[in-house]
């Protein structure tokens, strides 16, 4: 996967809010592109499941009202 994901070029499209998340989506995180894997709502927050372009697991806590850079696979 590291590979695949190395050699495709994201492109902004949006943002959007930790509720908007649907699992494959691609987001900004640190500087990093990662892709979704699960988003899970907790009392303060969201709990965002995601990997990046080597294949590590990360997981991050957001707030309700935090804005999530949205990208997309450009043609």
């Amino acid at each position: 996967m590291a590979a695949t994901m190395a050699n495709m070029e994201y492109v902004f499209a949006d943002t959007l809010s930790p509720d908007q998340l649907m699992e494959e989506d691609a987001i900004k995180f640190e500087d990093e592109i990662v892709i979704v894997k699960d988003v899970v709502e907790l009392k303060e927050g969201y709990l965002i499941c995601a990997t990046n372009d080597f294949g590590e697991e990360l997981e991050f806590i957001v707030s309700d009202n935090t804005k999530l850079e949205w990208y997309v696979i450009q043609d």
